[in-house]
């Protein structure tokens, strides 16, 4: 039985070829955390309960708009 030293490699297998590269692994994105209570209320307020006057359009938009 030879060594392993003595061996050269078979030419369907030489060592100067790196291994395949595998494929990236897809990633979920990442579940959100669940919205607070105040979250919740604050935005069935705004959806649901909330009308917009004369007056609250211009301060609305300011606030918004970042003064």
């Amino acid at each position: 039985m030879a060594s392993r030293q003595g061996l050269s490699p078979c030419k369907c297998h030489p060592l100067s070829h790196p291994a395949p590269a595998l494929a990236p692994q897809r990633q979920d994105p990442p579940i959100p955390p669940t919205p607070s209570p105040t979250y919740e209320r604050l935005r069935e307020y705004i959806a649901k309960r909330m009308r917009m006057s004369h007056v609250d359009q211009p301060l609305m938009l300011m606030e918004l708009l970042g003064h």
